[in-house]
């Protein structure tokens, strides 16, 4: 089964994003834990639901705050 390798190049995709500073990083991160539940489902590979949802709620607090921080600078113009 290629999932394993296909979404870990997703989230290194993610990953590339989040560094160069683009919102789509922390979605598509976020985005793929869905993805990699579905693929410990099937596989019977259950922690890895543990560390999907532990991955989910990182990206999504990290988006939370990137995007805050964003309209901050936006908002003071610099």
């Amino acid at each position: 089964m290629y999932w394993s390798y296909i979404l870990a190049s997703l989230g290194c995709f993610a990953l590339w994003l989040m560094a160069k500073k683009n919102k789509w990083g922390w979605i598509i991160g976020a985005s793929i834990q869905i993805l990699w539940i579905i693929f410990a489902l099937v596989t019977q590979q259950y922690g890895f639901i543990i560390s999907a949802l532990v991955y989910a709620g990182f990206y999504i607090n990290g988006y939370i705050k990137w995007s805050h921080t964003t309209e901050k600078i936006t908002s003071n113009g610099s």
